[in-house]
């Protein structure tokens, strides 16, 4: 439980492959999803990824593939990119210089909260799942208790932080998206997360 203050963003993730295999698209990686096809094996090193597949999963009513455990975004990009593993679910920061070099495709992506920041052309998972709903969006919070005239200091302090040009050209560089909401839109998010924790019986350790 925190004194929700403002969200301010989220990253941009993709699931990549290598060029040419036989899951380089959005419609070729929902029939090895359908297929059930054993090659399939996806990363995941954060606990939303996880929360991303259940989702997926249960949209298009197939079961769940085979999920790689990795600790870093960095690793399965490489074995990816190396034909090691077969897709790599990784934030698009990570996955630039592999794409860059032609050696990862984007199968789709996930614009995070409201906005659009994935390339030209490349599948945005928003518009293929109706009813998709993401909440990886950053927030800042206090703890319990703080004394609201110092929450809303800190408040109106990343509201002037969020509308420098600055943090403006940061977000762009590192494709974030800058999604700004106060208390109750934070509240509406953490609701949303917990949700999905519990839906998918995903635990955090």
């Amino acid at each position: 439980v925190i004194e929700p203050i403002t969200t301010t963003g989220g990253i941009l993730n993709v699931v990549t492959t290598q060029p040419g295999s036989k899951y380089d698209s959005y419609d070729k990686f929902v029939k090895a999803l359908r297929d059930k096809d054993l090659g399939l094996q996806i990363s995941w090193h954060a606990v939303s990824h996880l929360l991303y597949m259940n989702q997926i999963t249960d949209k298009l009513g197939v079961d769940m593939p085979t999920l790689v455990p990795y600790k870093t975004s960095t690793e399965p990009a490489r074995d990816a990119a190396g034909g090691h593993l077969s897709v790599a679910f990784i934030p698009y920061t990570t996955a630039r210089p592999f794409l860059e070099s032609g050696k990862l495709k984007i199968i789709f992506g996930f614009s995070p909260g409201n906005s659009n920041i994935l390339p030209k052309g490349e599948v945005d998972l928003k518009k293929k799942l109706p009813g998709w709903k993401q909440s990886e969006l950053f927030f800042v919070g206090l703890p319990p208790g703080t004394n609201q005239r110092i929450v809303d200091a800190w408040g109106l302090i990343y509201k002037e932080y969020l509308g420098l040009k600055e943090t403006e050209e940061y977000f762009h560089k590192n494709f974030m998206s800058k999604d700004v909401g106060g208390p109750k839109y934070v509240a509406e998010v953490i609701e949303l997360q917990a949700a999905s924790f519990k839906k998918y019986n995903v635990e955090i350790k």
